[in-house]
């Protein structure tokens, strides 16, 4: 047991801290709002793309833990919503994997600029691919790779695969790992 991990906290602390983190959250929330009004106000919103991502999730004690230091589920699956009805049906969802490598190919879409440019190099590839394509090849990724170091100066940490019904902390999980 371990205080570091939650172990030993009280379920009313436990209580608490989800309290802090959705109130974190719904700060989040009305930020956003405040931010759509202003573009819409200035007339702009419907010709802006507007993503909404983050880089981890956040455990909550599922599985006993906190944060973002284990390869599963909850620690690891992010919001990614885009807003930009020029490109994108409102109210609209797709199953596929997603990550923070398709910003950059995603924006540069969302501007016209060719992201798979190779230039002098033709074995270039651009990590990620544009949201914005439906019928792009390299978006239906059979597998997703995620890496969490839990302390940068041992380079101890996570490493997992997403692909199929399972991700590698759920199999371990399984298996008695």
């Amino acid at each position: 047991k371990s205080d570091w991990f939650g172990d030993n906290d009280s379920d009313e602390h436990k209580r608490a801290i989800r309290k802090a983190y959705y109130t974190t959250i719904s700060m989040i929330d009305r930020g956003i709002g405040k931010i759509l009004a202003c573009l819409e106000q200035c007339g702009i919103l419907d010709n802006t793309i507007i993503i909404f991502t983050s880089d981890h999730g956040e455990m909550l004690q599922d599985k006993g833990f906190y944060e973002k230091k284990l390869p599963y589920e909850s620690s690891s699956h992010i919001p990614f919503i885009i807003r930009y009805p020029e490109r994108v049906t409102p109210g609209s969802t797709d199953d596929r994997f997603v990550d923070l490598m398709d910003v950059l190919p995603t924006m540069l879409d969302a501007a016209g600029v060719d992201f798979e440019y190779k230039g002098n190099n033709p074995d270039y590839k651009q990590a990620g691919d544009s949201l914005l394509r439906q019928d792009s090849p390299h978006r239906d990724r059979d597998y997703q790779y995620v890496e969490i170091f839990v302390n940068q100066s041992t380079i101890t940490g996570s490493i997992g695969v997403y692909g199929g019904k399972f991700n590698i902390g759920e199999l371990l999980d399984k298996i008695g790992i």
